[in-house]
C-alpha cells in the first residue's frame, strides 16, 4: 500500500495502532490538499462576518397643540410603539432600542440599532395593534461610522380616560448636528457621524 507521494506502507492490522495510521494519512491528505489550494490562490480562510454598524434614529413626538412629549420619561416609555428595521435582501428582522443610550439622548426620542451594510425597510408602529407608517428606506454603508437615518415627527393625543395614541410618522427630518453631538456620547471604535437618510 502506498501513500500519495510514493512512500510505501505497510498495511496495518485491526486495533488503535491501525486508527492512528489512518488518522494521519487523512490529515496528510488535507495538507496537501490546502498547499494546492494555497497555490492555486484559492483561500481556505473561513468567510468573516458582515461588517455592522450603529445606526441612529430619533423620533419626535408632540401633542396636537405642538408641545413635545418625553417619549422615554422617568416612568418608561409612552405608547408602547415599535420601530422595525428589516432587511430587503434576507428577510431579517430587528428592533431599534434606546437601551445603551445616555438617559438625556433616550428622553429626548434617540434610538439606535446595529445593522450589517445592505439595504432596509424601516417601519414604525406607534403601538402593536394600530396603523403601521409607511415603509422608509435605509441604506447602510460600510463606512466605520454611526450612521444616522433621520428623525420621525408625529403627533399624539393623549387624556386620562384613552391614554395617548399617537399616529404614524409621515415625514423625516435631518438633524445631523444633534446627531453628531449623540454619536459624540458613543465608544470611539464606532466611528464618526455619517448621515444616510431615510427616504
Amino acid at each position: 500500500m502506498t501513500l500519495t507521494g510514493g512512500f510505501p506502507l505497510a498495511p496495518c492490522r485491526p486495533g488503535w495502532l491501525c486508527s492512528l495510521v489512518h488518522h494521519l494519512r487523512a490529515l496528510a491528505g488535507i495538507g496537501i490538499a490546502i498547499g494546492a489550494l494555497t497555490a492555486c490562490g484559492v483561500s481556505t480562510e473561513l468567510p468573516k462576518e458582515s461588517a455592522q454598524e450603529a445606526v441612529l434614529l430619533r423620533l419626535v413626538a408632540t401633542r396636537t397643540d405642538g408641545t413635545p412629549i418625553d417619549l422615554f420619561g422617568l416612568f418608561g416609555r409612552v405608547g408602547d410603539f415599535l420601530v422595525l428595521a428589516e432587511n430587503i435582501d434576507t428577510g431579517e428582522q430587528m428592533y431599534f432600542s434606546e437601551s445603551g443610550l445616555p438617559p438625556e439622548a433616550a428622553r429626548e426620542g434617540w434610538m439606535f440599532l446595529f445593522l450589517a451594510t445592505g439595504r432596509y425597510e424601516v417601519i414604525v408602529k406607534p403601538a402593536p395593534d394600530g396603523p403601521a407608517s409607511r415603509r422608509f428606506f435605509l441604506a447602510v454603508p460600510a463606512a466605520r461610522a454611526v450612521i444616522y437615518g433621520g428623525s420621525l415627527t408625529f403627533t399624539c393625543e393623549s387624556g386620562w380616560w384613552k391614554g395617548t395614541r399617537c399616529r404614524p410618522p409621515s415625514e423625516v427630518t435631518d438633524e445631523s448636528e444633534l446627531a453628531a453631538k449623540i454619536a459624540n456620547t458613543m465608544p470611539q471604535e464606532y466611528g464618526p457621524l455619517v448621515t444616510s437618510l431615510l427616504r
